[in-house]
Order: C-alpha cells, then structure tokens, then sequence
C-alpha cells in the first residue's frame, strides 16, 4: 500500500508561508522545529545546518511541509506556462468550498489569481490557478 505522506516546499520565507497555509487555506500547524544537523545532512548530502521545518494539517488529514534553507540560495521564479510544463512539482491542487471568497481574501493580502476561475466542460467543478508564497502555485477546485 501506498500513500501520499506530505507535499514538501521550500520556503524563502517560512514566516509568511506558516501564514498563508494557516490562515488562507485552514491548515493547523502540528510541528515547528529546526531539524538535528548531522541526521539531515547525512540524509541529504550537503550542509543542511539551521534548516527548520514547519508541518501543517489539513482538516481532512492532508500534511504540508514548509522547509527553510537558511543557507541555501533562493530559486529563480517561473512563469505558469514553465511551471506547469516543466519537470518537477508544477502545483498542489486543493478542493475548497468557497472559491470566490478565498480568491478575494488572497488578494486583500497580496496574492495574485494567475487564470481566470473557469467552470468545468461537465459543469461539476470551478478551477483557478493561484500563487501563493514562494512561487508555489496552488490550483483551487469547488465542487459545484
């Protein structure tokens, strides 16, 4: 059997990350600690000293983990069409109840729509794309 564990994403900024998957998106944080030095270096073979890691919870039981590099250097940004078409995490697709709300909501606190919100061809779900902190992109779906 196999399960999804968590989505890793590296966060320039772990602060405001932490933020906008509590209070944007309803996750609950469930860890917030820097990580021991030796067993994650040697898990990942470079330096990782001072690397902090924050674990956020889904109501539904879905885990997001932040992951600060404090002495790795910061990624380049992508435009959505590189992203989706790219190798590597091109989104995190989550279902939410409100879509409207929580696009007006990102926007009071400085996060952009990157497409329009569109119905499905079948009429059963609402989809837009988003960016949320770090240049991770989030694909919103409301069931109808």
């Amino acid at each position: 059997m196999v399960v999804l564990r968590h989505v890793g994403i590296v966060s320039q900024d772990i602060e405001r990350s932490k933020l906008f998957w509590s209070q944007q998106m309803g996750f609950e944080c469930f860890w917030d600690k820097e990580e021991p030095s030796p067993y994650i270096s040697n898990l990942l073979g470079f330096d990782a000293a001072g690397l902090r890691t924050v674990k956020l919870l889904s109501v539904r039981g879905d885990v997001v983990e932040l992951l600060n590099f404090r002495s790795r250097p910061r990624p380049r940004s992508f435009s959505l069409k590189r992203r989706l078409t790219s190798a590597g995490l091109s989104h995190i697709a989550l279902t939410v109840d409100n879509i409207d709300g929580i696009i007006r909501t990102m926007a009071k606190n400085g996060y952009r729509t990157l497409s329009k919100v569109l119905d499905s061809p079948e009429g059963s779900v609402r989809v837009v794309y988003v960016s949320g902190p770090d240049d991770v992109f989030l694909e919103l779906v409301e069931e109808v």
